[in-house]
C-alpha cells in the first residue's frame, strides 16, 4: 500500500519538471527562436506545447518525466505492469491542454485584434481560465487524498497509476533501518525464549 503513497515525490517531480522545462525554454527562445523571423505569438504557442509535449511523450513512452526518474515515481495502468501509451497520456493531460489552447485563443484574438477583443474582455477570460486551473489543482488534491491509491482525476480519466518505486538512495537507508530493526527484534524474541 505504501507505494501509492507517493505525494511529496510527486510534488518534487513536478518541480524537477519545471525547472528543466524553464531551462529548455530559455535555451529554445535565446538560441533557436532569436535567429527566425517567428512573430512573438508563434514563439508563444510554440514554448507552450513544450511542456505538454516532454509530459505525454516521455509518460506515454516511458511511464517517467526526468522529474519522475529523479524522485522515483512512475506512471503505469492499472495492472502496473505497463506504461499507459501516447492516447492515455493525452487523456491524462487533456484539462491543463485544453486550459492551454483557451488562454492561447484568447491570446491570438488579443494579438491579432479580429473580434476586437478589449483588454477587460481579455482580463477576464483570462481571470477565469485562472481560477479554473487553481479549481482543478484542488480537485486533483482532494481525490488524490480520498482513494486508496491516491489516484487523482487526472489518473482516473487514464486509467493510470502513480507508484513509488524502490532504489533511492533514502529508501535504500530506510530498508536498512527497517532490516536492522527487523533482526534486532528477531534476536529479542530468540533470547527470551
Amino acid at each position: 500500500m505504501e507505494r501509492y503513497y507517493a505525494f511529496w515525490r510527486r510534488l518534487g517531480a513536478g518541480l524537477f519538471d519545471g525547472i528543466i522545462l524553464t531551462i529548455i525554454s530559455l535555451l529554445c527562445a535565446k538560441y533557436i527562436f532569436s535567429y527566425t523571423q517567428l512573430p512573438s505569438f508563434a514563439l508563444t504557442v510554440a514554448l507552450s506545447i513544450l511542456p505538454f509535449l516532454y509530459s505525454v511523450l516521455l509518460t506515454g513512452l516511458f511511464g517517467q518525466t526526468i522529474g519522475k526518474i529523479i524522485m522515483g515515481v512512475k506512471v503505469l495502468d492499472l495492472g502496473e505492469r505497463k506504461v499507459i501509451g501516447i492516447k492515455r497520456a493525452i487523456l491524462r493531460d487533456s484539462v491543463p491542454i485544453i486550459l492551454q489552447i483557451l488562454s492561447l485563443c484568447i491570446l491570438g484574438l488579443h494579438a491579432i485584434e479580429v473580434l476586437s477583443v478589449t483588454d477587460e474582455v481579455s482580463s477576464v477570460a483570462e481571470s477565469i481560465i485562472s481560477w479554473t486551473s487553481f479549481l482543478w489543482f484542488i480537485i486533483e488534491l482532494i481525490t488524490m487524498f480520498l482513494n486508496r491509491k491516491r489516484r487523482a482525476v487526472h489518473d482516473l480519466m487514464a486509467s493510470s497509476v502513480v507508484i513509488s518505486l524502490k532504489g533511492l538512495r533514502f529508501d535504500k537507508l530506510d530498508e536498512e533501518l527497517a532490516a536492522k530493526r527487523s533482526s534486532s527484534a528477531n534476536a529479542n524474541k530468540s533470547s527470551n525464549s
